[in-house]
């Protein structure tokens, strides 16, 4: 019995390790689910922050698209390339906002000097995977000259802008038009909807960023546009916006992997945890198994030197012949009922081996298992992240497509407002120009005439001369 008690000894420290582990697998559990709430929580400002990015970066995306091309014509690769309309010119900072809201995008289009160089730079980009680019051809446009002075004190937004050179002043002309800048939006609306100019309209803008179309329409509200000219660039709190979005989001990723690496540590600590409390629960069991049958038999054995002792002690009386003959059969079943014990004893250990070889195949089993569901949990976890950046690039893709069709409907109605306001004027103008047509008609129908008349005349001159020489 005391090599029992030194058996249950050895296994005594497991139930308490057990408990351990449990409260250990819980703690794992909490830490893992408040990994998977900061991990959920940082995927959405990484999604938040690329937008913004895409935002900032303007129509021509990323800044580095026009860092990448202003290097390589720095370097002789590409020619006859000037860099960003914006980084071109400068503007007063009264009026930036106004001048940045009525150039729209065209600040962020690259200046060219001819055709063949804009298709240079397209190429570049595309062959690199850049982005889109729009360029600005010079030897394309040309300034419009202007015809009066602009209405109630206004100025002509060309005319505040100041280009590096003065070659620029097209294409900052080809950015603005014939805009004006008015000092607020009543003045804005008077003169852009011809109130106080005899019907005509213009393209005015407000030094608060207010723009009134040919067309009527308005523009306000929303992001103020500013800071987007060479000068205002380093002024500007917003500029250089788009670099520090771009190191948060890496900072951003950084943590993300980091919180990665933390859930894969704690998933395989809470893997071995739980693979050591099964096999330290299944000894358990198997030492309780195996140390109750012994128990009993060593019951047995006890009852039976007992009853050996209480038949030595027993003084018997002569037995009859009958007695002796019930004593010997007696005997015979308590020889038999010895051979089943043994029997059984050796039964109960080959059972205890097979149960220890079956447990042992069984613990094997779990672990291949548990490592085939490691991989495939790997294989899902790798799916899925992919699935969401796949995800994430659609919706910023989707994002932009719908700006850009939302642009592309604002414009559209725009050029057919303008085209009802033209065929409008060209109603109003129609009798102007037939009554102009009958004047030139009749202006030539006297031209004729006078040529008739003066073809007589000649031929009158002829005559006499001809009479003077006889």
């Amino acid at each position: 019995m005391s090599s029992a008690g030194s058996l249950d000894c050895s296994y005594c420290g497991y139930s308490a390790r057990i408990q351990q582990n449990e409260e250990r697998i819980a703690e794992i559990y909490e830490a893992l689910k408040q990994n998977g709430i900061e991990g959920t929580d940082i995927h959405s400002k990484i999604d938040s922050t690329q937008v913004k990015m895409q935002e900032s970066g303007g129509s021509q995306g990323a800044p580095n698209l026009r860092k990448a091309i202003m290097q390589a014509a720095q370097s002789g690769q590409l020619r006859g390339v000037h860099g960003r309309l914006g980084d071109l010119g400068t503007v007063d900072d009264m009026y930036d906002v106004a001048a940045c809201t009525a150039a729209s995008g065209t600040l962020d289009n690259i200046v060219v000097d001819n055709a063949e160089a804009a298709q240079a730079v397209v190429e570049f980009c595309k062959q690199r995977r850049l982005g889109r680019v729009t360029c600005i051809i010079l030897d394309k446009i040309r300034e419009k000259k202007p015809t009066g002075d602009p209405p109630e004190d206004t100025r002509r937004l060309i005319d505040l802008i100041k280009p590096n050179e003065r070659k620029f002043r097209p294409a900052f002309y080809f950015a603005v038009r014939e805009t004006l800048v008015a000092k607020d939006l009543n003045q804005a609306q008077r003169v852009g909807h011809g109130e106080t100019t005899g019907g005509r309209r213009y393209r005015v803008v407000s030094l608060d960023g207010k723009l009134v179309e040919t067309s009527g329409v308005m523009s306000a509200g929303g992001r103020t546009a500013k800071g987007l000219f060479g000068a205002q660039r380093g002024k500007d709190p917003e500029a250089g916006s788009y670099q520090r979005l771009e190191q948060q989001v890496a900072r951003l990723k950084q943590k993300m992997d980091e919180l990665k690496a933390t859930r894969e540590k704690l998933t395989n600590e809470r893997s071995d945890l739980q693979d050591m409390n099964r096999q330290m629960k299944a000894t358990l069991a198997d030492h309780e198994q195996r140390e109750q049958q012994p128990v009993n038999l060593d019951a047995v054995k006890i009852s039976i030197q007992q009853f050996d002792r209480q038949l030595e002690a027993i003084v018997c009386p002569e037995l009859s012949d009958d007695e002796k003959k019930k004593v010997a059969m007696l005997d015979e079943k308590i020889e038999d009922k010895q051979g089943e014990l043994n029997e059984i004893q050796a039964g109960v250990a080959e059972l205890l081996e097979a149960i220890k070889l079956l447990k042992d195949k069984i613990l094997r089993s779990e672990g291949d298992k548990t490592r085939a569901q490691k991989r495939k949990m790997e294989e899902l976890k790798k799916s899925l992240e992919e699935r969401r950046n796949h995800k994430r690039r659609m919706a910023l893709n989707i994002r932009k497509a719908r700006e850009n069709a939302e642009k592309a409907l604002e414009k559209a109605e725009q050029l057919r407002k303008d085209i009802e306001t033209l065929e409008k004027e060209e109603e109003k103008r129609r009798p102007e120009s037939e009554k102009l047509q009958e004047i030139a008609l009749g202006l030539f129908e006297d031209h004729n005439q006078l040529l008739e008349q003066r073809k007589e005349q000649e031929k009158v001159v002829e005559e006499l001369k001809e009479k003077v020489k006889q």
